[in-house]
């Protein structure tokens, strides 16, 4: 029985996917104020329960989730986004409070923002139009603004104890925005690559 020959690999056939890729995502910031605020909660959460995921990050408000790219592609993406122009003035967030996504997810809760959501959705817009960034999902689903304390980490037994001592906290604050950024996975922690101003 013969042998099949194995094919040589031709030179220079090293596909895309097997450059060095990362992950990125765009977000808006609050304050020192409100970011030392979550970064307390987040400890809270490391020190009862072990929680430690929301900490690879500051406290944000994501825009675009977080998606993988080549590294060698960062520079063009960051100059297009530079183009990138919502025409809208600096504007207010509303904190109010903690809500959760089931029993895996806690965040502090903005209150409902048109604002928020219509940056949101041009740099969903423009991300696909202008850079081919798109997921279906992320248009189909509604936008539902927050700032995660505790990431899918949350020992299922726990949940109950942990979002009665949120029930109990006084969470009201207010921050304006006036850019939104650009965040880098670096080592395992987000890390903000660039900021881009409203106007």
């Amino acid at each position: 029985m013969r042998r099949r020959k194995k094919r040589r690999k031709q030179s220079g056939s090293r596909s895309v996917t097997n450059e060095p890729r990362t992950m990125y995502f765009t977000a808006v910031l609050p304050n020192e104020s409100i970011s030392q605020e979550i970064h307390a909660f987040k400890q809270y959460m490391l020190d009862q329960y072990a929680c430690k995921v929301a900490l690879k990050s500051p406290a944000h408000i994501t825009l675009y989730p977080p998606f993988h790219m080549e590294i060698a592609k960062e520079a063009n993406f960051l100059e297009q986004l530079s183009k990138f122009n919502p025409n809208m003035e600096a504007f207010e967030v509303e904190m109010d409070g903690f809500d959760h996504f089931g029993n895996r997810v806690i965040f502090a809760a903005p209150k409902e923002n048109p604002t928020l959501a219509d940056l949101r959705n041009q740099l969903l817009v423009w991300m696909r139009d202008s850079l081919g960034i798109f997921k279906q999902r992320y248009f189909d689903q509604e936008f539902h603004a927050h700032m995660t304390i505790a990431n899918r980490d949350i020992p299922e037994e726990s949940f109950d104890e942990a979002w009665d001592y949120f029930l109990e906290q006084d969470f009201e604050n207010r921050f304006y925005v006036d850019s939104w950024v650009v965040f880098k996975l670096i080592e395992k922690k987000w890390q903000i690559l660039k900021r881009f101003s409203l106007k």
